[in-house]
């Protein structure tokens, strides 16, 4: 139990402190120190940070990938302003063994 709590204790810190990290990263800059360069840099940042993001959520088994989805919708991440209008529905993480047998 308490090896437990030191690994949440060691995740929990690492997570604040790679959120101050952040915060560093994202802090107000004067307009003239603002370069084509620097535009191009954030732009690469944030392409990194997307294709990361993806390839973790590819290596996610359907019933883990729906439990994801849960707890971006608690936490107001998923959905757009378009969201009454095109209802998105999650499959059952039994549907890829459902797929399968109907095919025999």
């Amino acid at each position: 139990m308490k090896r437990k709590l030191i690994k949440r204790n060691k995740a929990r810190i690492a997570n604040q402190l790679q959120l101050t990290r952040l915060k560093d990263l994202i802090t107000p800059v004067e307009a003239n120190l603002v370069t084509y360069d620097s535009i191009s840099e954030s732009k690469l940042r944030g392409q990194h940070c997307h294709y990361r993001r993806i390839n973790r959520q590819v290596k996610l088994n359907p019933r883990q990938l729906k439990k994801l989805r849960q707890k971006q919708c608690l936490a107001g991440l998923l959905g757009s302003k378009f969201g009454g209008i095109s209802k998105t529905t999650l499959k059952p993480a039994s549907a890829v063994f459902l797929k399968n047998s109907v095919k025999g």
